[in-house]
């Protein structure tokens, strides 16, 4: 006893009250012996599965169906009614019911999860530091050129971030794990914003495993991202203590001579001096200098956000 053909006949949607739909579809089965009872067509191989959603014909939609309606559903044993019997075979008309009649609406809208449209968040860190420079990059010294610090001199800070909700119904894991802790190697439009390259950071991503039905899943990514209109680069002034080596004694630190200029020289709180960016003082009333430039030590890799088709707006 076994099951020679499954062949699709037929399809029809009926559509219910508060936006529900539900597909009929007819298959035809037919079995090989006069023994075989509804139970083996009902379950013929090439029949849609309990909790599949509901697909229908061969084009270039999910499954390569030519309809789909992810939102709906089989709920239920598919039923099978004999047509025709003859000695060594049996035809049956198997009627297959896909239904979101058990979803609430809010659940099932939209129907296909990686449809729905991005969940977009904002926020920022804060904190507090000791401003060394003003917003014209001069120092923060009193009139014989100390440097100003503590509370008198504490600014907040802040760090922009991002965090941003998609459902994909897949993810390369490669694709997440160089994407994960990277800076945007180049420009990303995010929200509306246009950003230059290596000012967006990925501090981490999360997913979650989810089913539209029984058996369609599908996958949540949230997204964590940090933004630094300057760049995630450390910007770094060049400053530390300055020593003669012509007078060192031995190789022991302790023994170093710290040249101490009182009239040029900018000492920090912590005791070091801003420098020239070739281990000398700086002059009277100079900028401090940034190492690196223009960029910064970078310290985190970059990669190509834009695989990821982000929010626009």
């Amino acid at each position: 006893m076994a099951v020679v053909s499954t062949q699709p006949v037929s399809t029809r949607v009926v559509g219910e009250a508060e936006g529900h739909r539900t597909y009929t579809s007819t298959w035809r089965v037919i079995t090989d012996s006069r023994h075989d009872g509804a139970s083996t067509a009902s379950i013929a191989p090439g029949l849609p599965a309990w909790g599949s959603s509901y697909l229908w014909g061969t084009g270039s939609g999910p499954s390569g169906s030519n309809s789909w309606d992810l939102g709906a559903w089989m709920q239920s044993r598919p039923t099978a009614t004999l047509q025709s019997e003859q000695e060594s075979m049996k035809v049956w008309l198997v009627t297959v019911v896909h239904t979101s009649r058990s979803r609430k609406v809010e659940d099932s809208y939209p129907d296909n999860p990686a449809a729905a449209p991005w969940e977009i968040s904002r926020d920022a860190d804060e904190w507090t530091e000791e401003a060394q420079v003003t917003v014209d990059g001069k120092p923060i010294v009193n009139s014989v050129l100390r440097a100003i610090g503590g509370k008198a001199t504490e600014i907040y800070k802040t760090r922009s971030k991002w965090t941003l909700t998609k459902n994909f119904e897949y993810l390369p894991v490669t694709l997440i794990r160089d994407l994960e802790r990277s800076m945007n190697s180049s420009t990303v439009y995010l929200v509306g914003v246009q950003y230059p390259p290596k000012t967006l950071y990925m501090r981490k991503i999360a997913l979650q495993a989810q089913y539209a039905s029984a058996i369609y899943r599908y996958f949540r990514f949230t997204f964590y991202i940090e933004e630094n209109l300057d760049t995630h680069n450390l910007r770094l002034v060049d400053k530390g203590r300055h020593y003669d080596k012509f007078l060192l004694q031995s190789d022991d630190p302790d023994d170093y001579v710290e040249i101490c200029d009182k009239v040029t020289g900018n000492p920090q709180p912590d005791g070091s001096y801003y420098l020239n960016g070739s281990g000398r003082l700086l002059p009277k009333g100079a900028a401090p200098v940034m190492l690196e430039q223009p960029d910064g030590f970078q310290v985190y890799q970059t990669f190509n956000w834009n695989v990821i088709p982000w929010p626009q707006s």
